[in-house]
């Protein structure tokens, strides 16, 4: 999946500054979901759900990243910021 999002060009890929559930990612997830579903076809048939849930946990991560970025924080440490991240969760 991951190698898939490499490949997609900078206007169809998701807006990392800006929430999941924003107007702009939302008209993107339109039509990313049915390329990625094509490129997929020949080894895998995943849902419209399945490919949303894996681009909210990629946007996720990635929402994450751009906001230390946008701090000025060093994420040097991405082992650290993982675990503080997960005891933050719960």
């Amino acid at each position: 999946m991951k190698t898939i999002l490499k490949m997609i060009t900078k206007e169809k890929d998701l807006d990392y500054e800006s929430s999941f559930a924003s107007d702009k990612n939302l008209n993107i997830r339109h039509r990313l979901i049915p390329e990625l579903q094509k490129s997929m076809a020949p080894n895998y048939h995943p849902s419209a759900n399945q490919l949303t849930n894996w681009l909210k946990s990629i946007h996720k991560s990635r929402h994450s990243h751009a906001a230390l970025r946008k701090k000025g924080k060093d994420i040097q440490d991405q082992h650290r910021i993982h675990a503080n991240n997960r005891l933050n969760d719960v």
